[in-house]
């Protein structure tokens, strides 16, 4: 509504940072995309979150974490090798998205320190879950086949697993693992 965009651009006059995670396309419709803001606020940092990021040919597309862990190919390395993909339980795209954004932020207001201008931090899940999946890109890559599911460990570091001990039956029956 244009009283809602009014009293935005109201705020922005003396704002550091706009963090928006809106619907792809939705503030462009409002007149409120990065280029238009950054002319009218010179010293302004844009912070834009996506599912996709702002290229690419899936950049229109909205997203969420379970969404983008099976796209980017995450839930494929994760869980039992014998049984089906599994989603990660923690959103770490949502969070590791949120840190890179933060970081990004950061660097645009050092920068605006010595410049006087702004700029725009554009992050997205799926850029975060392609750069969590490096290692099992570059195994791909090593030998041209899909690297195997892993419940705990890792096949990319050495001694990364839970491995089975002694004492084994009394730490399931201490935990409720019966």
């Amino acid at each position: 509504d244009r009283q809602a965009v009014a009293e935005l651009e109201r705020l922005l006059v003396d704002a550091d940072v706009l963090l928006q995670n809106m619907r792809p396309g939705a503030m462009e419709q409002m007149g409120l995309d990065s280029q238009t803001l950054l002319q009218r606020y010179p010293k302004l940092v844009y912070c834009a979150i996506s599912a996709y990021g702002a290229r690419g040919p899936m950049r229109g597309n909205a997203g969420y974490e379970a969404m983008i862990q099976a796209f980017s190919g995450m839930w494929s390395v994760n869980g039992d090798e014998t049984g089906p993909p599994t989603r990660v339980g923690t959103p770490i795209l949502d969070y590791g998205t949120g840190v890179w954004t933060a970081l990004g932020c950061i660097a645009a207001l050092l920068r605006r320190a010595t410049s006087g201008r702004g700029g725009l931090v554009d992050t997205s899940l799926m850029e975060t879950s392609l750069g969590w999946l490096s290692g099992q890109f570059s195994t791909f890559s090593r030998n041209g086949r899909q690297p195997p599911r892993h419940r705990s460990g890792s096949p990319i570091l050495v001694v990364s697993d839970t491995f089975q001990t002694a004492d084994d039956q009394a730490l399931q029956r201490q935990f409720g693992r019966d």
